[in-house]
């Protein structure tokens, strides 16, 4: 699931600089779907991609034998602050309403995320992996990015689309 991850946010940059170049539904309705499936991917399946159970395992109980219920319950809620964050991004990008708030929401839930898998790493080196860390820090500086953005600064630099055509 890892590298389906990864094909999808190498898809999705693409279409975004592709955005910025040119005018296009299909490129707004890509970026929006691969937004879209990202997030849904985080939300549905984060506790698995973040506690490294492969996707053929999800539904097998060997696979969370060594996995506390605490730590289940924290990714689940990782994975729904994940999801926040690339649909309020989107919000921001697209220039549609309520952006800010919700990236504000979602950035400060990802900061109490951050701030209880550093002291859990602290105090226990092996409890999270550090590609969990490095997902949430990737996530939080792309939606730190958007978050102090100026609210029309997308409207200002890509080209306009005619929706009536």
């Amino acid at each position: 699931m890892r590298y389906l991850e990864k094909i999808i946010v190498l898809v999705l940059v693409l279409f975004v600089l592709l955005r910025f170049f040119i005018a296009s539904k299909f490129i707004s309705t890509s970026i929006v779907f691969f937004t879209l499936l990202l997030s849904i991917i985080y939300l549905f399946f984060g506790f698995a991609l973040q506690n490294q159970i492969r996707l053929r395992d999800i539904f097998k109980t060997i696979s969370y034998s060594n996995i506390s219920a605490l730590k289940i319950l924290g990714t689940i809620f990782s994975g729904l602050v994940l999801a926040l964050v690339c649909i309020y991004s989107l919000f921001k990008f697209m220039s549609w309403p309520f952006a800010d708030q919700g990236l504000t929401i979602a950035l400060q839930s990802l900061l109490a995320v951050v701030l209880v898998v550093l002291i859990k790493l602290y105090f226990n080196k092996r409890s999270f992996s550090k590609t969990f860390l490095i997902r949430l820090f990737v996530i939080g500086i792309i939606g730190f990015i958007f978050y102090v953005l100026p609210a029309n600064i997308f409207l200002e630099l890509l080209p306009r689309i005619d929706f009536t055509a």
